[in-house]
């Protein structure tokens, strides 16, 4: 009712061009950018069974001796944690030769262990701090379905804690808990509040990983 005389015409005029204007072609679809493989368990639906060795230090020095088996340990604890994977029980591992670099892992002797997944992992000392890769195989076909490098200081935890997220994303399509933090409150420090009516222990607030450690006061 607003239009005048010459807008109406205008746009009178362009009507039928809109009209006949061609549809646009759907966007072509995206191509993924990586392929991932799901490991599965036998024909019963169990779960699959996974083999977590420690990694691999390939630098001799007592720090990426011990950070590569911290890795291995709590990517254990992580996976293990959330129920998603069954387990070749670590106390056999000692049974298996131990690889020393991606090119002499011994699949066939955990595939004698009923091992559907493995874990190979190895750690390098570099300038910046470590070079850290992964590689889940699968033990029937001894091809990795999922690897991945991580470029970092010491944080060993974080490294496994990281996997394991991404380990649980791939393989079970899950978003894993082992990133996520705990907050709470304690008066473990014993501090007392002064000048009150009554003398009290201060509680103060603090963060941890999911599983309790690296905690630390905030307040």
């Amino acid at each position: 009712d607003l239009l005048t005389g010459t807008h109406a015409l205008a746009l009178l005029a362009a009507w039928p061009h809109a009209q006949q204007s061609p549809p646009q072609p759907p966007p072509a679809p995206q191509q993924p950018s990586e392929i991932v493989t799901t490991i599965s368990g036998d024909s019963s639906g169990a779960p699959p069974r996974l083999a977590v060795p420690d990694f691999i230090p390939l630098s001799a020095d007592a720090e990426t001796a011990a950070v590569a088996k911290t890795i291995g340990a709590v990517l254990w604890d992580d996976l293990n944690y959330e129920r998603e994977f069954a387990f070749i029980p670590r106390d056999v591992y000692a049974t298996i030769p131990k690889a020393t670099s991606f090119n002499d892992v011994p699949f066939d002797r955990w595939r004698e262990l009923n091992a559907d997944g493995l874990v190979v992992g190895t750690v390098q000392k570099i300038a910046s701090g470590f070079h850290v890769e992964m590689r889940l195989y699968d033990v029937r076909t001894k091809q990795p379905v999922y690897p991945r490098q991580y470029d970092g200081g010491a944080n060993a935890r974080l490294y496994a804690h990281t996997m394991s997220d991404e380990i649980h994303k791939s393989q079970r399509g899950l978003n894993g808990v082992a990133r996520s933090k705990l907050t709470f409150d304690s008066d473990r420090d014993g501090e007392r509040m002064s000048n009150t009516v009554q003398a009290r222990n201060i509680k103060e607030i603090y963060i941890s990983d999911y599983d309790g450690e690296n905690q630390r006061r905030v307040t």
